[in-house]
């Protein structure tokens, strides 16, 4: 009777262990709780059929059940490992259904170990663990860090998408958003520090780019508006005299040397009147308007000045003929004489019809020694002609004539027209008689005609004894501009 007993029971608690595996958590969640809520009912028919069974037929495992009959309290079967494993599994399943903390499937007093079935304990064991792992993913939620719109992955982000500001997300391209696009040298978010590396253009400092940068030691930098002839050059430096760049507007020339004896002053065209003497131009430069002192207003030293025979000054280019000398020569063979003026000489006095001043003697003119060392003896109805030019003549304050010589006669002076017959214009002068050399001169305004028609100083004998012993003639042109 009591065997029967037995094998009813072991074929019930195989039955209840494939039940189990079917069902899963959620059966075994139901159980507990039913066994939570009527534990009553449930040690009832318990205790009615509990018992203890040592070994079923045809099973291999182990198998534990602890009994009293006349108690309250579930079969508890498990194996040496499995069986607590589980128990302890669908303990704390229960607590986390929220049944109270009540505890199932406790063992009763005089538990007794028998062989169970193995198979039905690592079912129950592997249902129980898949379960509770599904449990957990799904109570997890919320943003994976890297993806759009979600937080940065410890800075970064997921393909094609940019951290800004600890958030990924999609970045149009274009200089100022933190990332070197094509045709960009650099990208630094455009910071606003274009001597950091990168420039807000995204361009690595450069000059020319508009920014002064003291890292490429940069004196300036107008961009495009860089200019070897402005305020600051092609280099970034600013412009200054001796750089050999002429800054227009501001410099004439800029020869990069200091020498002021040259063309180029201080980057000022060199002139007369600068104060610095301009080498093989100039004489002197004393930088004043006082023409009077050792350095004329033309820059050219000025001699003391001189005198003529007759008193007039050498303030002018001039001419001399002079037959001192020269007895026995014909009247048109006298010595020529030119004051030292510069740019104004023999060519300048020269009539372009001929090669250099002339002499025109009309009539028989000897030259003899006349008891004065020389003279060209100039008769009644005798004239002689200093035949001149004045191409290069701009202007003149007025002309002189002065003349030596004596009076050819015993008793009477002679008296002499000196003109010029082109203009009609001159005056007359009176010699002694005495055995000397005796001067007299005109000063005759503006009688020459400045320009490149043949003009002459003409001396004519028109009275007294009517003989003129000539020994030098000199015209002065004062003030002259050529």
């Amino acid at each position: 009777m009591r065997h029967g007993f037995v094998e009813s029971l072991t074929g019930a608690l195989a039955v209840a262990a494939l039940i189990t595996a079917g069902c899963g958590d959620d059966s075994a969640g139901e159980t507990d709780a039913a066994s939570g809520s009527g534990s009553s009912q449930a040690s009832a028919t318990t205790d009615a059929s509990a018992t203890t069974a040592s070994t079923a037929p045809g099973s291999t495992g182990a198998m534990t059940t602890s009994a009293t009959e006349g108690t309250t309290g579930a079969v508890s079967a498990s194996d040496s490992s499995g069986d607590s494993e589980s128990d302890s599994e669908s303990d704390s399943e229960s607590d986390s259904d929220g049944t109270g903390g009540q505890t199932t499937g406790e063992s009763t007093s005089g538990t007794t170990s028998e062989p169970t079935d193995s198979d039905t304990d690592t079912d129950t064991d592997s249902d129980t663990d898949s379960d509770t792992d599904t449990d957990t993913d799904t109570d997890t939620g919320g943003c994976t860090p890297g993806s759009e719109g979600c937080e940065c992955d410890g800075g970064a982000c997921d393909d094609g998408l940019t951290c800004v500001d600890g958030i990924c997300g999609v970045v149009a391209p274009g200089c100022g958003n933190g990332i070197v696009d094509d045709g960009e040298a650099c990208d630094d978010g455009q910071n606003g520090d274009q001597d950091d590396g990168c420039t807000d253009l995204c361009e690595e400092p450069a000059c020319g780019d508009g920014f002064e940068q003291a890292s490429l030691e940069e004196e300036c930098d107008e961009g495009n508006a860089n200019s070897n002839s402005g305020a600051c050059t092609l280099a970034c430096e600013e412009a200054y005299c001796g750089d050999s760049l002429v800054q227009q507007g501001v410099e004439d020339c800029d020869d990069g040397n200091a020498n002021n004896a040259d063309a180029c002053v201080s980057c000022s065209d060199a002139t007369c009147g600068d104060g610095q003497v301009w080498a093989g131009v100039e004489e002197c430069d004393d930088g004043n308007n006082n023409d009077d002192d050792d350095c004329a207003n033309n820059c050219m030293i000025n001699q003391p000045l001189g005198m003529d025979a007759c008193g007039y000054p050498e303030d002018g280019p001039w001419i001399q003929i002079s037959y001192v000398g020269k007895a026995g020569y014909p009247a048109t063979s006298p010595t020529w004489t030119y004051s030292n003026t510069p740019g104004y000489g023999e060519e300048e006095w020269t009539h372009p019809n001929y090669n250099w001043p002339v002499i025109n003697a009309l009539g028989d003119i000897p030259v003899e020694g006349a008891y004065i060392g020389g003279a060209a003896v100039i008769g009644p109805g005798d004239r002689l002609r200093l035949m001149l030019g004045f191409l290069s003549l701009q202007s003149y304050d007025y002309a002189t004539i002065c003349v030596t010589g004596r009076s050819i006669s015993v008793g009477s002076p002679v008296y002499a027209d000196l003109w010029n017959p082109p203009m009609g214009c001159g005056d007359e002068i009176t010699l002694s008689n005495s055995w000397e050399v005796h001067t007299d001169g005109v000063s005759i305004g503006q009688c020459f005609v400045p320009g490149g028609s043949l003009q002459a100083v003409e001396v004519d004998p028109t009275g007294g004894s009517n003989t003129l012993a000539l020994q030098t003639l000199r015209l002065t042109l004062h003030g002259a501009v050529y």
